[in-house]
């Protein structure tokens, strides 16, 4: 055997700088930005990934030995004006032309000109999206022990006999190595090798001078011939690119690698090595292999820093971590770089392969996973030649092996991987996804709490909202996880056009991202993503609350309270009478309003055996001394009669043997106050129903009228007693609850009616030519607020609007468009008047 190396090897080509990069943070935009499409969005996205993590190195100019021939590598903005750089040197480069033409340029500064001085005056030039330091990354090397150790016992670790069983390979798949070249005469490596592509030499790869690149191809595809080694796939083919020699790799090289993988049609690139600056050129390019469907595989680095390395950090790339297999019980390895953006782990510790003396050769590093991973991705792709790069990246973290018991943990993503798992998971386990990025795939949802998953890594989720009406629009997204980073994305659609208005990640994984801002009507899109491309088998909870806007409202949290609050809005400098009603039945209580305005009181509520703190509070309050009981004492209890003269307040109980008889002894009562003997005119409703009789409350208390119960086919005596003496007497309702028979028994009645309450109430206010201009809101489902309203209507002589809990009846907004109310107030909470009616009534001001 030939002398052998252990390497703790890296080949993680790291230059000296490190640039500041700055978190992601709350975007929103000053002017919204308009797109073309939600995949357009996405692609944008992308290419404009920044990491969040800082890296702890200080912002430094860069020796000019880490830079290739004084290059600095320009992207121009799109549609910017042609960029003056006559005192440059313009290198013509073939692939960032073919990569966008017109966008991407490479110029040399010359040696009379200070280079930092230039990087910087082209950097804040108006026409420039970016300019970068064409870097070159130097290889680390540390020697290791001179003896070869046979046994490859790590791939025993991750189950790869059993994953040999299924397949070894496809010779159709091709993995790409971008690297240091290969030694292509390697027995180990016969048959594996096309002639890939030498960058520096522009022609086949002949050699590998640092036997990096010769290391890394072994792991992946060393062939299955009893000699030597065995690759993770040693029936797949690998096309070498020697993109670095001894003395480094360029960016530009680089680039030119991942180009003529792409164009050579491969399956994955396996990158060992990084960096730790963001580069904008590498974001584009290997985005665009990412779309092309090739599995993107790079080493997360080696220095024990959550630091952010690239490649491996950007989120379409898998970023592999490295496991200690020599232990009694496999660990994260101690040099092995770790974040939230570790995808999975492979051993990365004493890893025998081929060599560039044509010998073998043990290491460690992540440089040593990734071809672990690479290859089982190539055997992925073997067995299931349509999976997309997601499919892939999904079957090697959903059969890995999580060391640490959670999901997903920093130092070995979602475990370190297994062959045998990974090849036997099927994509049903991912789930049906309800909702995709783009429009006719968004998911329709409307204010509420939603739970989705993303079901596959960079799983874009895309919701569609209608705003009905103008108001607050609240997101909450968060996961019970600790690997998942939310980013939400905020779009709306005006004439057909879509604007994002808010790019939303202000916090880190595990901690939930929220937005509210004000939404005008229309369609607006919320776009849930992982700032990681995570995946995971919990739900993410999506909330989407929304506070419209809505017109002045008087409530409390109950219907006694809101005849409190109802009292204390038209009674602020107090009053000596109360009247008291029942709040939980209406008979007895209907007829009072008309006393209540008269004795310049309000009506509020109390229970059946109790009067209530809130009620006693607003009594002591108003200053009262006296009180009217409405109702007898199954009504209202004598206990209730008993704390209002502890309090020190006079009691009337004005009441009957049933409800006719109680709405006569109101009306005999409005006469005695009045001085009286009969009404000029009183309103005649159904006793067995509320919504009539409350509709023409308002008027007849403004114009001391009574409102008198009765039955439906006959005026009970009582009533009759004092309706035959009525000058005018308004019938309220059809003949269905108010006989033809009582308004032929009735002199000079006059009917106010509809097909139902609604059109009832609206005939009573055009009927009686009741002003307009303000009105009260209030639902005709329950009786509580419209009866302890009336009283504050008559005071400030509007009418009240009779309404469905959660919807405007046709015939009320009719009467709105004809009448054009200015203003309105709602009586009661959101139970009883939503916000959905509250918003469309200030929407159909403006109609």
């Amino acid at each position: 055997m030939k002398n052998l190396l252990k390497i703790l090897v890296t080949m993680f080509f790291l230059s000296s700088l490190s640039i500041f990069l700055d978190p992601f943070y709350v975007l929103a935009e000053k002017e919204p930005k308009k797109i073309k499409s939600f995949q357009q969005e996405e692609n944008q996205v992308r290419s404009q990934f920044k990491p969040k993590i800082v890296t702890s190195q200080t912002k430094k100019s860069i020796p000019l030995n880490k830079i290739n021939d004084r290059q600095i590598v320009i992207k121009k903005k799109d549609g910017g004006d042609t960029l003056n750089l006559h005192k440059y040197e313009i290198i013509d480069n073939d692939v960032l032309e073919k990569l966008a033409p017109g966008i991407w340029m490479t110029v040399r500064v010359p040696e009379s000109l200070h280079y930092d001085d230039e990087l910087s005056s082209i950097h804040k030039l108006p026409e420039v999206e970016s300019a970068s330091p064409d870097l070159i990354y130097q290889p680390s090397y540390i020697p290791g022990d001179p003896y070869y150790k046979s046994q490859q016992n790590y791939l025993n670790k991750i189950d790869m006999e059993k994953a040999w069983e299924i397949t070894q390979g496809a010779s159709q798949v091709k993995v790409a190595v971008i690297d240091s070249g290969i030694t292509a005469s390697h027995e180990d490596l016969t048959s594996r090798l096309t002639d890939g592509l030498d960058v520096i030499n522009s022609g086949p790869v002949r050699s590998d001078e640092v036997g990096h690149g010769t290391h890394v191809t072994g792991i992946i595809a060393a062939n299955a011939n009893t000699k030597g080694v065995i690759g993770v796939s040693p029936k797949v083919k690998v096309e070498p690119i020697k993109a670095g020699t001894t003395r480094g790799m360029s960016t530009t090289a680089i680039i030119r690698g991942v180009q003529h993988a792409i164009d050579e049609e491969v399956d994955v690139i396996n990158m060992s090595f990084g960096g730790y600056t963001a580069d904008p050129l590498l974001q584009d390019v290997l985005w665009q292999a990412y779309q092309e469907g090739i599995v993107l595989v790079a080493a997360s680095g080696n220095d024990g820093t959550s630091a952010f390395s690239f490649p491996a950090g950007y989120p379409w790339v898998i970023a592999v971590g490295a496991t200690d297999t020599t232990r009694s019980s496999t660990t994260a390895a101690s040099f092995s770089n770790y974040g939230p953006h570790i995808d999975v782990a492979a051993p990365g510790v004493d890893i025998v392969s081929t060599d560039h003396f044509g010998g073998y050769g043990s290491g460690d590093g992540t440089s040593f996973s990734a071809p672990i991973v690479s290859g089982l991705a190539a055997l992925l792709k073997s067995k299931y030649p349509e999976w997309d790069p997601s499919q892939v990246e999904f079957a090697l973290q959903n059969g890995a092996e999580q060391l640490y018991g959670q999901e997903s943990h920093p130092y070995v993503g979602f475990g370190q991987v297994n062959g045998y798992q990974s090849l036997t998971t099927s994509l049903s386990v991912m789930g049906r996804d309800t909702s995709t990025w783009s429009m006719d795939g968004a998911m329709n949802i409307t204010a509420g709490t939603y739970n989705e998953k993303f079901n596959f890594p960079n799983d874009n989720d895309l919701y569609a909202f209608t705003m009905e009406y103008p108001g607050e629009l609240s997101l909450n997204l968060s996961h019970r996880g600790n690997h998942i980073d939310h980013v939400m994305n905020v779009y709306q659609e005006v004439n057909g056009v879509i604007y994002e208005l808010y790019s939303i990640d202000s916090r880190y994984e595990g901690q939930p991202e929220t937005l509210s801002f004000y939404a005008e009507r229309g369609n607006y899109y919320i776009g849930v993503s992982d700032y990681y491309a995570n995946w995971s088998k919990n739900p993410y909870v999506l909330e989407v609350k929304q506070k419209l806007d809505q017109p002045e409202r008087i409530y409390g949290e109950n219907r006694y309270e809101t005849a409190v609050q109802i009292s204390r809005e038209g009674f602020k400098d107090g009053t000596d009478t109360i009247v008291l009603a029942q709040g939980q039945d209406f008979p007895d209580a209907l007829s009072g309003s008309p006393l209540a305005y008269e004795m310049n009181a309000p009506i509020l509520l109390t229970r059946s055996h109790t009067l209530g703190d809130e009620t006693k509070n607003e009594i002591e309050r108003l200053g009262a001394n006296e009180v009217y009981i409405l109702g007898g004492t199954v009504a209202i209890h004598t206990d209730v009669e008993k704390e209002l003269k502890q309090m020190g307040l006079q009691v009337t109980r004005i009441s009957g043997e049933n409800r006719y008889q109680t709405s006569a002894e109101i009306a005999r009562e409005l006469l005695r106050i009045q001085d009286r003997s009969s009404f000029d005119k009183a309103f005649v409703s159904y006793g067995h129903n509320f919504p009539d009789a409350l509709a023409s409350a308002p008027y007849a208390a403004q114009n001391g009228y009574p409102i008198l119960l009765t039955k439906q086919k006959a005026l009970p005596e009582e009533i009759r007693s004092i309706a035959r003496d009525v000058n005018q007497p308004f019938v309220v309702g059809g003949q269905n609850v108010v006989s033809d028979q009582i308004l032929r028994d009735l002199p000079n009645g006059v009917r106010f009616s509809g097909n139902n309450r609604y059109a009832t109430a609206v005939e009573i206010i055009e009927g009686l030519d009741m002003d307009t201009n303000e009105v009260f809101v209030v639902t005709g489902q329950s009786f509580a607020d419209a009866l302890t309203g009336s009283v504050l209507a008559a005071i400030r002589q509007q009418p009240i609007l009779l309404v469905r809990t959660n919807a405007i009846p046709e015939e009320m907004e009719a009467l709105i468009h004809r009448n054009q109310p200015k203003a309105y107030t709602i009586l009661g909470g959101f139970g009883a008047v939503n916000e959905e009616v509250g918003a469309r009534l200030l929407q159909l001001t403006l109609e």
